[in-house]
């Protein structure tokens, strides 16, 4: 070794201990030299689902899924889903405060999966039994042995929730309410009272006309909501068969309604539809089916929700039907 050499030697042993020692380091570490290392990172959690998902999670059934509003069932309970920009959701008719996210997307609604929990702690048990202690009324008619009969026919009903107001109200709920009051009032004069239905269930369009043309009636009266894609569209209207002349008894006991009705919101008149409504076409008596204003317009639906205004609806009705039998 050359005298350069040997001054040099210190130096690069001292590198080459400090190559080694890095190499162990690395090596201790689990690092592979030349190989590339990827770090995996566990699946994100979805944030949302469908009310089809919520449904299915919630063990209830779609039973309504329109463009902004879906409904849950389950006989027992009932989950109403309103997405924005009226986003809101009722559990059995009461409002669940929520911020989380409601949105319309395709042909469904999605929500938040956070929801499903606090939909779940406010259901009702499996045995929930309903009760109606604020207006009771009846499971049977109470009638009198010679009474004139008069079938009243609350629209919808279990299945069929018919129109249903942008904050929730729905339509089965509020013509079933009114049509309740009406019945009351009759069988406190004396008229003998069919009901249709007297709770939420769904009852066919032919089977209501049956139970009208087999009841010896000699009214029919169904009680209906309306709905329109005009929201500022408001009113109530009577509507009667078409084959009636402007002089018939159902002309007459209409316009006994409309007369009753006058001041409480817009007068639309009573009316021949243009549509062919089996309850009105399809019964042998005199017959009428009344609007009682629009559940799409904001400041009619919240009117009808109250049971002041259902109490003077039903009033109003309930006096042009006896003024008509009188």
């Amino acid at each position: 070794m050359t005298q350069p050499e040997r001054k040099n030697f210190p130096r690069i042993a001292t590198a080459l201990l400090h190559l080694g020692l890095c190499l162990a380091g690395l090596t201790s570490a689990g690092c592979n030299l030349g190989e590339t290392t990827t770090t995996t990172r566990p699946p994100t959690a979805p944030t949302t689902m469908s009310i089809q998902q919520l449904a299915s999670r919630l063990q209830l059934r779609v039973v309504r899924c329109g463009k902004f509003v879906g409904e849950l069932s389950d006989g027992q309970n009932s989950v109403i889903i309103i997405a924005a920009p009226h986003k809101r959701v009722l559990v059995n008719g009461r409002p669940l405060e929520t911020n989380e996210p409601i949105t319309a997307t395709g042909s469904t609604i999605m929500v938040s999966t956070s929801l499903e929990k606090r939909i779940k702690q406010n259901l009702r048990p499996r045995n929930y039994k309903p009760t109606n202690t604020q207006n009771p009324v009846p499971a049977k008619p109470q009638n009198t042995p010679n009474g004139p009969i008069v079938v009243l026919d609350a629209g919808h009903g279990g299945k069929d929730t018919g129109a249903i107001s942008a904050a929730g109200y729905r339509e089965k709920d509020i013509v079933l309410n009114v049509t309740r009051l009406v019945a009351k009032q009759l069988r406190d004069s004396n008229v003998r009272v069919v009901m249709t239905r007297n709770k939420d269930v769904y009852v066919g369009l032919d089977r209501r006309v049956y139970i009208a043309n087999t009841s010896k009636c000699v009214l029919f009266v169904s009680i209906h909501a309306d709905a329109a894609a005009n929201k500022t569209v408001r009113g109530f209207t009577v509507y009667v068969p078409r084959r009636e002349k402007n002089n018939s008894p159902s002309h007459r006991v209409g316009k006994n309604v409309e007369q009753q009705l006058k001041g409480f919101t817009k007068n639309r008149g009573v009316r021949k539809h243009s549509k062919n409504l089996r309850v009105l076409e399809n019964t042998n008596c005199p017959a009428m089916l009344i609007e009682m204003g629009y559940l799409s317009n904001r400041y009619e639906a919240a009117r009808l929700s109250t049971y002041q205004t259902q109490q003077k609806i039903a009033n109003s009705i309930a006096t042009a039907i006896l003024s008509y039998l009188k």
